[in-house]
């Protein structure tokens, strides 16, 4: 969560930015995971008149441990951010 926050931030920023520049903020601000994967994923809404950005990360972790079933452990995060277009 903490890392949508901070892309938001810093995309709050930009002028007029594209999905894949966002998640490019995201993909550099994830690092490394010892185990599972980040997928981020950038959409962009019309509401109120503006341009939103939702930020959303999903983190998928399969571990394999013996004697015990399958075990899928997934978490969905996201924040929202208006996307400006500067003069």
């Amino acid at each position: 969560q903490e890392t949508t926050e901070r892309v938001a931030r810093i995309a709050y920023t930009l002028d007029d930015p594209t999905p894949g520049e966002i998640e490019a903020l995201v993909q550099g601000q994830l690092g490394m995971t010892l185990a599972g994967t980040f997928t981020p994923q950038v959409t962009f809404t019309q509401k109120y008149g503006q341009t939103y950005a939702n930020i959303e990360i999903l983190y998928q972790l399969v571990p394999y441990i013996p004697f015990v079933g399958n075990m899928d452990y997934s978490t969905r995060v996201s924040s929202e951010v208006l996307v400006r277009d500067l003069p």
